[in-house]
């Protein structure tokens, strides 16, 4: 515990190549953050994903510390990290 103790506030990374494989469909909140937001429908931009939100089983991207959208495959249709993209359908209004 003491030891422990020691490493309060530290931060723990590991390099990407080192990550443990992902299943289909999982995605690291890192390869998240920074891919824009489009629009299914017309492919406006409503911007870059600035921030992941843990809301209990789905999350929320944080969009510019403007708009928030529930992380569920219903509204975000197409996830691709490696374009640097997100793909949504947001639902009226």
């Amino acid at each position: 515990m003491t030891d422990a103790e020691r490493l309060t506030g530290c931060e723990v990374r590991v390099p990407a190549d080192q990550r443990t494989p992902l299943e289909s469909g999982e995605y690291f909140e890192s390869d998240l953050i920074g891919c824009e937001v489009v629009e299914r429908d017309g492919g406006a931009s409503l911007g870059l994903v600035t921030a992941f939100n843990d809301a209990g089983c789905s999350g929320v991207l944080e969009v510019e510390g403007r708009l928030l959208i529930p992380f569920v495959r219903a509204i975000c249709v197409a996830i691709e990290p490696e374009a640097r993209r997100i793909v949504v359908d947001l639902p009226p209004d």
